[in-house]
């Protein structure tokens, strides 16, 4: 296995740096009831914990994935008055979440950390309903350029040339991951798998996205990950990020000590 995007490790882990730089102390969760809202949840609480003394989780909350009526959920959460919510609801969920909050007056009295909601999969299709001020996670922005500024802004002008949009985070993945196996192959002198493997794993890379390292011992890559504030931009119809905490990935990726006791107690349990 060798992964290049990013993991919950790492967005959960990201959302919690930035949420460590800000005043808020008690937190409530909610997130779609299975391994990846949990997980996320728990990697971003864990952390926060070791970034920032004092915190306190007064809730949590488990809809179901696919969940369109956050009606009660939502007052639930506004009735314990917390500083923060923090949640893993992700796609149409997050939308469909946002849109109803927006009728209660939801962010106005929260501060609300979303993972995945700076991505363009979310911000354009909200466009003006988007609050400004959400913390949101991401991957990739067209407009932000933290590493190779040149390269970066020649890809996206040929990238919108083409297609007539702006590269989400999957469309900049899908081409750098292609750019990385190629270059593997081209070492490998072959497409074998086994002989894949022995490059990639342990491999350096020089993407659009910055240098980075596939791990050798989880196949997991390096790359950094990023959160920042929703706000207004007039030159767009949805709203961008500022303020942005970017995370590396050694930053917030399990270390080889924690990958390892992870693996054992996964064994424990047969």
């Amino acid at each position: 296995m060798v992964r290049t995007t990013t993991n919950s490790t790492i967005i959960g882990r990201s959302a919690a740096l930035a949420a460590a730089k800000g005043p808020w102390k008690t937190y409530y969760f909610i997130g779609p009831d299975y391994e990846w809202g949990h997980r996320v949840n728990a990697d971003f609480w864990e952390f926060l914990q070791q970034k920032k003394e004092g915190v306190q989780k007064i809730g949590e909350l488990w809809p179901k994935l696919g969940e369109r009526d956050f009606s009660s959920h939502i007052t639930t959460m506004l009735n314990t008055k917390p500083d923060a919510v923090f949640s893993s609801i992700w796609g149409g969920d997050l939308i469909a979440f946002i849109k109803q909050a927006n009728t209660y007056g939801f962010f106005d009295k929260v501060q609300f950390i979303a993972t995945g909601a700076g991505d363009l999969d979310i911000l354009k299709p909200l466009g003006a309903e988007m609050p400004d001020g959400l913390m949101a996670t991401f991957m990739y922005a067209f407009d932000w350029h933290p590493v190779k500024e040149k390269e970066n802004r020649e890809f996206v002008a040929k990238f919108k040339e083409r297609t007539g949009y702006e590269p989400k985070t999957g469309d900049i993945f899908g081409y750098v991951a292609t750019h990385m196996m190629a270059e593997a192959i081209e070492r490998a002198g072959s497409t074998d798998t086994e002989t894949l493997i022995k490059v990639l794993r342990g491999g350096k890379f020089s993407t659009l996205l910055g240098d980075v390292t596939i791990r050798d011992f989880d196949g997991q890559a390096t790359f950094g990950h990023n959160t920042g504030f929703t706000y207004t931009n007039p030159d767009y119809p949805f709203k961008r990020l500022k303020d942005i905490t970017r995370a590396k990935g050694d930053e917030v990726l399990r270390t080889k000590e924690e990958v390892e006791k992870a693996r054992a107690e996964y064994q424990k349990k047969g």
